[in-house]
């Protein structure tokens, strides 16, 4: 189940199948137990009593990579929301035309890449707040969703 993935295709989500008994039985024990790994920006509990699967979905990727690599093959990655995207697409023509006070997209946060595609530059973030903070603030630049897992 566990991969390991590119950056640029690693999602922020991962389901972890726990054994009988291993579930957490509560939200408030979930998220106990993921927290340690990094904030969490939302969890799905839904199937876990009945089925011993929880969804967890991380601001931050890397920490969604150390639950894959904590629970190895009781954990896979999961397909990202559309609305969690950590990469962003904007043209060369209006990278072109951000203003001079501009302070670079590392003032958004940690930047993971930065690629070229097409007539874009991509800017991909490890954080999901760090692009979608981008997505709102900086004119031309629009969600660049990745593969899926």
């Amino acid at each position: 189940m566990a991969s390991q993935v590119s950056m640029s295709d690693a999602s922020n989500t991962v389901a972890v199948h726990f054994q009988s008994g291993e579930c957490p039985r509560n939200l408030e024990e979930a998220t106990i137990l993921f927290s340690k790994f990094g904030d969490i920006a939302r969890l799905d509990t839904t199937l876990g009593t009945l089925t011993g699967l929880i969804f967890a979905t991380f601001f931050d990727v890397r920490a969604a990579q150390k639950v894959l690599q904590h629970y190895g093959m009781c954990a896979e990655s999961f397909q990202a929301a559309a609305y969690d995207f950590r990469a962003l697409s904007i043209s060369t023509s209006a990278f072109a035309e951000l203003p001079a006070q501009f302070a670079g997209f590392h003032s958004f946060g940690e930047i993971a890449g930065v690629s070229v595609d097409g007539e874009d530059i991509v800017v991909e973030f490890y954080d999901l707040r760090a692009a979608q903070q981008v997505a709102f603030c900086v004119p031309g630049s629009r969600p660049k969703r990745s593969a899926s897992p």
